[in-house]
């Protein structure tokens, strides 16, 4: 009866210490799985939000008569940082995603619309610590256009660059600047290619500079 006893009770030692493992090592997989340290290691908070008024023109090929369209734009960066051990250190290329709508009146009064939402990457030239610095981007996504009735959406890519200009240069982390940026935004719609398109974009800029 006694190794009988001592047999039992050394089953529910070994039974709980099973289970007392295996709450960690649930924990520690759900962490790995919700916060990669690759990722952690090689990407950076956000670098930069803009925001302000658009110009775009639109049309002049197939698709119909030039207009010019007044609205908004706005974007937001995430720079990447190096992923070479020895190094760590920041690279100049962020992740960008850029956003824009415009309106205007046609020639027959109906109200027209378009709006940009693209994705892509930045290099920037110049520290975010200086008082200006340029970029160039790439950008890859889709455009929306129509009217109150209807309206047709097809692929657009950006290429172009701009301006970053800050007030405190050698001041806190945080920042506020002027932006103007310049794309060329050729689309396609209804199996239509549109090339004569250019976006002027001319507004303000918040930096996340203590990263760079």
């Amino acid at each position: 009866m006694l190794r009988k006893h001592d047999a039992d009770f050394a089953s529910d030692v070994q039974r709980e210490g099973r289970e007392q493992m295996k709450q960690p090592t649930v924990w520690v997989f759900v962490s790995m799985v919700l916060f990669p340290a690759p990722l952690m290691a090689q990407v950076n908070p956000v670098n930069d939000f803009s925001g302000g008024l658009s110009v775009f023109t639109i049309g002049g090929d197939a698709a119909g008569p030039r207009h010019t369209a007044i609205g908004w734009q706005a974007s937001a960066s995430q720079k990447i940082k190096s992923a070479v051990e020895a190094t760590k250190k920041d690279t100049p290329i962020s992740i960008v995603g850029d956003f824009g709508g415009q309106f205007w009146t046609s020639d027959d009064g109906s109200h027209q619309h378009a709006y940009e939402y693209m994705g892509g990457v930045r290099a920037r030239a110049g520290s975010l610590k200086q008082r200006t610095s340029v970029f160039a981007h790439a950008l890859f996504g889709g455009t929306t256009r129509g009217d109150d009735l209807a309206s047709a959406t097809g692929f657009m890519m950006g290429y172009g660059g701009g301006l970053d200009m800050v007030s405190h240069p050698s001041g806190p982390a945080y920042d506020l600047g002027l932006r103007i940026q310049f794309d060329w935004l050729p689309s396609r719609v209804n199996g239509a290619w549109t090339e004569k398109q250019f976006r002027i974009g001319v507004g303000v800029v918040f930096m996340v500079r203590y990263w760079d």
